[in-house]
């Protein structure tokens, strides 16, 4: 798998290019669906990044973006979707925690997920399987990102960069809709128009319903995004934004057991999550004002205030196991669980732009308050024998028990940051970004006898620090290296006044690179060497086997690369491949040792090929390719899921110059996969298992 992956790269890597790509001037323009010739986004800022006002080629990190455009030409509806395929990056909307992602060694928690720059934490609560209809572009910035956006940011962050409204000479329209396999559909609608001078309007709405091969697993989500954009002055402007989104899943699929070490495929479309009185719900209510003011050519002042209101009504079988005596499949975990989840916050900072220097301050300060009623039945215990492949619906309430209040969390957070850079000559420039952040939690657990109080205190400082060479005026070289800070667990749900005690684990990182636009730009490339670390991991102490102590590590290294070639005329070829080593360099869990394993869903090469062709005026074909390196399901590897190869197709055609039709393949060979671990942090784990062949047809009107 590692040498044909490689093999595909370097030999896309190898072929000539002789078309411009276009500039992206971040406008939502008219274009044609799937065009041909794109580039990597060098000329743009990367807010995810950095706040400072540099192109992402000058910046000395590592940087992914996908935009809209790009989403919809392959076919892809949701976040996790339109991600799965940039470099390095495996992405899953595993039940439980949809839309978590692995790159660089590390998944979920270690990477944190911002909206328009603004964090929640926790990941894998606060995270979801957004669509990707009300999105503008998908950022993903790899490498501690704590300086910027406070602890949780060990790996890196995904941003996601929704549509705004802008001031423009006319109404703008789109619309877009979606038919599939698996009874699948999708409707979208956006317009963005000017009411008067200074005051513009925008509105999009997406609904849908989609299926899987799973028997019984569908999901609906509705997702609505107003805004409006006030220029009181030329260099003044506030936007007022407010996101709901509302999902529904019906037995929800969490995921296929192990038989006997192995991955039953025969199993993929059986659902045992189907009690007859399943809930998987979830709504999020996001409110945002931001406003911006040049004050002068040097200096500008930026303003976020934010409001984030989530809510969840969950009561699902969350856990599947084999028992070979009896050949059957017992149903345990079975979890009824809601939580209500606001995050009141604010972010100011002031930027001063010179010649050869920029300087950025602020604070940012925010108030989490976390309640959750919830109640498990019998981890591993009781179970209910079901045949493995027509479980019989049951009524939940059969082996469940109600949920009662359980958790409340409390979370104060206030930052300083700054983020700097200086040209010491026209050739070279230093970067750096520094964040101090005090973090005061405070914990009741309601289902402890008797009721446990308990809180935690942080005082996290954060850093990054690197440097740009200019080799030539098409090359830029760079060097960061950078420490984070992230919880041992959830912030939101530490389960105990012993876990409260452990202090947070830490992270550094060194990163060296290159960006390159060859050609006049007709080939653009990026490469990047890293080395990723996470210490003080709670272990097992080895004096003391009852007790544990952060003693533990994880260390990842490897190479990541991507070039996008316009190769002859009306053709791009777009590839990308990572090569990652991980494993825990000291860890002792229950006793037993860990030490040399590679982490639980982290493949070792992930690589992703693209290719498309406009082979007549209004016609555009196009293929992709992605391979994907086994993965362990388990910490102590005794279980190792197969990797996998999976190819896409694709035609499209300009009706007109505003109607687009598409229709897309997806995993052609039908390949049997299982693209993430569940469970993974025991030994008990399952398999998500990936989808089969499906279709998709798609139109989409822009005028």
């Amino acid at each position: 798998m590692r040498i044909a992956a490689a093999a595909v790269f370097f030999s896309v890597a190898a072929t000539p290019a002789f078309a411009q790509a276009p500039a992206d001037d971040g406008r939502d323009d008219i274009v044609v669906v799937g065009q041909a010739q794109r580039d990597l986004s060098f000329d743009a800022p990367s807010p995810t990044a950095s706040r400072l006002d540099v192109p992402l080629f000058d910046l000395p990190s590592s940087v992914d973006r996908i935009d809209q455009d790009e989403i919809i030409a392959r076919g892809r509806s949701s976040v996790v979707d339109a991600l799965n395929g940039t470099t390095g990056l495996v992405g899953q909307n595993r039940a439980g925690a949809a839309g978590v992602y692995s790159w660089r060694g590390f998944t979920e928690n270690a990477v944190a997920t911002l909206f328009d720059g603004v964090r929640v934490q926790n990941s894998t609560i606060t995270t979801r399987n957004y669509d990707a209809f009300t999105l503008d572009a998908i950022e993903v910035s790899r490498g501690p990102m704590s300086s910027l956006f406070g602890e949780g940011a060990l790996a890196g962050a995904v941003n996601y960069v929704r549509k705004q409204p802008f001031q423009d000479d006319r109404a703008t329209y789109e619309l877009l809709a979606e038919a599939g396999s698996f009874d699948s559909w999708r409707l979208g609608a956006g317009v963005n128009a000017p009411v008067s001078e200074g005051l513009a309007l925008r509105l999009d709405a997406v609904h849908s319903v989609q299926g899987t091969q799973v028997r019984g697993d569908e999901t609906t989500t509705t997702q609505l995004l107003a805004g409006a954009r006030l220029d009181w002055t030329p260099r003044l402007s506030s936007t007022l934004q407010i996101d709901w989104f509302d999902q529904s899943r019906e037995d929800a699929y969490w995921g296929t057991p192990l038989i006997d070490g192995r991955i039953p495929f025969e199993l993929r479309e059986v659902n045992y999550n189907n009690a007859t009185n399943n809930l998987y719900e979830d709504q999020v209510l996001w409110v945002t004002l931001n406003t911006e003011w040049a004050v002068s050519d040097g200096l500008t002042l930026s303003h976020v205030i934010y409001s984030y209101d989530a809510q969840r009504d969950w009561r699902n079988i969350g856990r599947f196991l084999w028992n070979p005596g009896t050949q059957t499949v017992g149903r345990t975990f079975w979890e009824d669980l809601g939580y209500d989840h606001q995050l009141l916050g604010t972010r100011l900072f002031g930027r001063f732009e010179s010649e050869r220097y920029q300087l950025l301050l602020g604070v940012d300060a925010s108030q989490t308050d976390f309640s959750s009623p919830r109640q498990y039945s019998a981890p591993f215990g009781l179970q209910q024998q079901v045949d493995r492949f027509n479980p019989a619906p049951v009524d939940f309430f059969t082996f469940g028990r109600p949920r009662v209040q359980a958790r409340e969390t409390d979370v104060e957070q206030i930052g300083a940051f700054a983020e700097g850079r200086l040209d010491l000559t026209e050739r070279f420039a230093v970067q750096a970004a520094v964040r101090v952040d005090q973090v005061e939690a405070d914990f009741v657990r309601f289902d402890a006898s008797p009721v446990a109080r308990y809180s935690a205190s942080y005082d996290p400082v954060s850093w990054n620090l690197g440097a740009v060479w200019s080799v030539t005026p098409a090359v830029n070289a760079y060097v960061q290296y950078g420490r984070s800070s992230t919880p041992v667990d959830s912030l939101l749900v530490i389960g105990s006044s012993g876990d409260a005690a452990f202090d947070l684990t830490t992270g550094e990182g060194f990163e060296a690179g290159l960006k390159a636009r060859w050609m006049d730009g007709r080939l653009q490339a990026a490469f990047a060497v890293f080395d990723l670390s996470q210490q003080d991991i709670p272990s097992t102490d080895p004096n003391n086997p009852a007790r544990s102590i952060q003693i533990g590590e994880i260390e990842s290294r490897g190479f990541e690369g991507s070039l996008i070639l316009n190769a002859i005329e009306n053709v791009t070829v777009e590839a990308n491949v990572a090569f990652v080593e991980a494993e825990y360099a000291q860890f002792v869990e229950f006793g037993a040792v860990r030490t040399g394993n590679t982490p639980p869903n982290v493949p070792e090469v992930v690589a992703n090929v693209f290719a498309d062709w406009r082979f007549a005026p209004d016609w555009s074909a196009g293929v992709a390719v992605r391979a994907v390196d086994g993965i362990f399901a388990n910490t102590s590897n005794t279980v190792r899921f197969p990797g996998y190869t999976l190819v896409d197709a694709d035609v499209r055609w300009r009706v007109t110059p505003d109607v687009h039709l598409s229709v897309i393949g997806r995993n052609l060979g039908d390949e049997d996969y299982a693209a993430w671990a569940t469970g993974a942090g025991g030994q008990n784990a399952m398999a998500n298992i990936g989808q089969g062949r499906s279709v998709l047809a798609t139109v989409r009107l822009q005028f």
